[in-house]
Protein backbone atom coordinates (compact mmCIF):
# COMPACT_ATOMS: atom_id res chain seq x y z
CA UNK A 1 0.00 0.00 0.00
CA UNK A 2 0.97 3.35 -0.97
CA UNK A 3 1.44 6.16 1.85
CA UNK A 4 -0.65 9.44 1.07
CA UNK A 5 2.72 11.42 1.16
CA UNK A 6 3.99 9.28 -1.64
CA UNK A 7 0.28 9.39 -3.70
CA UNK A 8 0.51 13.57 -2.64
CA UNK A 9 3.95 13.54 -4.39
CA UNK A 10 2.87 11.66 -7.66
CA UNK A 11 -0.32 13.26 -8.23
CA UNK A 12 1.73 16.71 -7.84
CA UNK A 13 4.21 15.97 -10.31
CA UNK A 14 1.56 14.90 -12.68
CA UNK A 15 -0.36 18.08 -12.43
CA UNK A 16 3.13 20.08 -12.32
CA UNK A 17 3.54 18.41 -15.78
CA UNK A 18 0.38 19.11 -17.13
CA UNK A 19 0.10 22.86 -15.89
CA UNK A 20 1.65 24.25 -19.09
CA UNK A 21 0.07 22.67 -21.42
CA UNK A 22 -3.48 23.56 -19.94
CA UNK A 23 -2.71 27.46 -21.18
CA UNK A 24 -2.42 25.86 -24.78
CA UNK A 25 -5.56 23.40 -25.00
CA UNK A 26 -8.07 26.17 -23.31
CA UNK A 27 -7.67 28.88 -25.74
CA UNK A 28 -9.73 29.03 -28.66
CA UNK A 29 -8.73 29.49 -32.15
CA UNK A 30 -8.56 33.38 -32.37
CA UNK A 31 -7.24 33.81 -35.98
CA UNK A 32 -9.10 32.98 -39.04
CA UNK A 33 -8.63 29.94 -40.75
CA UNK A 34 -9.87 29.06 -44.16
CA UNK A 35 -11.48 26.42 -45.70
CA UNK A 36 -14.59 24.61 -46.75
CA UNK A 37 -17.24 25.66 -44.17
CA UNK A 38 -20.58 23.83 -43.55
CA UNK A 39 -23.08 24.37 -40.60
CA UNK A 40 -25.92 22.08 -39.36
CA UNK A 41 -28.59 22.08 -36.11
CA UNK A 42 -28.51 18.93 -33.86
CA UNK A 43 -28.50 15.94 -35.82
CA UNK A 44 -30.40 14.30 -33.54
CA UNK A 45 -33.43 16.15 -33.18
CA UNK A 46 -36.32 15.50 -35.88
CA UNK A 47 -35.69 18.67 -37.78
CA UNK A 48 -32.42 19.49 -39.04
CA UNK A 49 -31.28 23.32 -39.94
CA UNK A 50 -28.07 23.15 -42.41
CA UNK A 51 -26.30 25.90 -43.79
CA UNK A 52 -24.86 25.94 -47.31
CA UNK A 53 -21.14 25.22 -48.25
CA UNK A 54 -18.96 28.05 -48.41
CA UNK A 55 -15.43 28.63 -48.75
CA UNK A 56 -13.72 31.51 -46.53
CA UNK A 57 -11.57 32.18 -43.89
CA UNK A 58 -13.07 32.68 -39.99
CA UNK A 59 -12.56 31.38 -36.42
CA UNK A 60 -14.90 28.37 -35.41
CA UNK A 61 -16.89 30.54 -32.62
CA UNK A 62 -17.62 33.46 -34.95
CA UNK A 63 -18.92 31.28 -37.53
CA UNK A 64 -20.84 28.88 -35.01
CA UNK A 65 -22.45 31.93 -33.07
CA UNK A 66 -23.37 33.41 -36.32
CA UNK A 67 -25.16 30.31 -37.36
CA UNK A 68 -26.75 30.19 -33.75
CA UNK A 69 -27.65 33.74 -34.25
CA UNK A 70 -29.21 33.11 -37.73
CA UNK A 71 -31.13 29.87 -36.73
CA UNK A 72 -32.96 32.14 -33.36
CA UNK A 73 -33.85 34.86 -35.48
CA UNK A 74 -34.96 33.12 -38.50
CA UNK A 75 -36.46 29.86 -37.42
CA UNK A 76 -36.94 30.68 -33.96
CA UNK A 77 -34.52 27.47 -33.14
CA UNK A 78 -32.87 27.50 -29.88
CA UNK A 79 -31.01 24.51 -29.69
CA UNK A 80 -27.38 23.10 -30.37
CA UNK A 81 -25.59 24.82 -33.26
CA UNK A 82 -22.29 23.14 -34.75
CA UNK A 83 -20.22 23.81 -38.20
CA UNK A 84 -17.19 22.24 -39.13
CA UNK A 85 -14.32 23.51 -41.53
CA UNK A 86 -12.19 21.22 -44.19
CA UNK A 87 -8.92 22.53 -44.53
CA UNK A 88 -8.45 23.43 -48.30
CA UNK A 89 -5.67 21.51 -49.28
CA UNK A 90 -6.71 18.08 -48.22
CA UNK A 91 -10.64 18.47 -49.84
CA UNK A 92 -11.89 19.93 -52.91
CA UNK A 93 -15.21 22.44 -52.45
CA UNK A 94 -17.59 19.56 -54.79
CA UNK A 95 -16.06 16.74 -52.41
CA UNK A 96 -17.82 18.70 -49.29
CA UNK A 97 -20.75 19.61 -50.66
CA UNK A 98 -21.58 16.06 -52.59
CA UNK A 99 -20.62 15.12 -48.88
CA UNK A 100 -23.10 17.48 -47.19
CA UNK A 101 -25.83 16.44 -49.65
CA UNK A 102 -25.26 12.42 -48.86
CA UNK A 103 -25.38 12.85 -45.68
CA UNK A 104 -28.88 15.52 -45.53
CA UNK A 105 -30.49 12.38 -47.95
CA UNK A 106 -29.49 10.05 -45.12
CA UNK A 107 -31.53 12.25 -42.83
CA UNK A 108 -34.16 12.17 -44.51
CA UNK A 109 -34.30 8.93 -45.52
CA UNK A 110 -34.45 8.11 -41.94
CA UNK A 111 -37.37 9.63 -41.16
CA UNK A 112 -35.74 13.51 -40.56
CA UNK A 113 -36.86 16.65 -42.25
CA UNK A 114 -33.52 18.63 -43.19
CA UNK A 115 -34.55 22.53 -43.90
CA UNK A 116 -31.45 23.48 -46.59
CA UNK A 117 -31.26 27.87 -44.73
CA UNK A 118 -28.61 28.85 -47.42
CA UNK A 119 -26.88 30.39 -45.22
CA UNK A 120 -22.96 31.30 -45.20
CA UNK A 121 -20.99 33.49 -43.11
CA UNK A 122 -20.03 36.40 -43.63
CA UNK A 123 -18.62 39.36 -41.28
CA UNK A 124 -20.27 42.40 -40.81
CA UNK A 125 -20.21 44.80 -43.42
CA UNK A 126 -18.59 48.35 -42.59
CA UNK A 127 -20.08 51.17 -44.20
CA UNK A 128 -18.45 52.32 -47.28
CA UNK A 129 -16.15 55.39 -46.82
CA UNK A 130 -14.76 55.51 -50.08
CA UNK A 131 -14.32 58.21 -52.18
CA UNK A 132 -16.71 56.31 -54.52
CA UNK A 133 -19.35 56.93 -52.06
CA UNK A 134 -18.89 60.80 -51.40
CA UNK A 135 -20.79 63.14 -53.83
CA UNK A 136 -18.04 63.89 -57.09
CA UNK A 137 -16.62 67.94 -55.83
CA UNK A 138 -17.59 70.46 -58.41
CA UNK A 139 -15.30 72.58 -60.14
CA UNK A 140 -15.84 76.02 -60.06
Amino acid sequence: MKSPARILVIASSILLTLAPLRGLTAQPNTRPVAGHWGCTSLQTADTIYVSATWDGAATMQAVTAAFANRLATKYGYKGHASCSRADMAGSTFAKIEADAEKQFAAWEKSGKKVIPTGWTYGPAKKADTTAAAKPPATSP
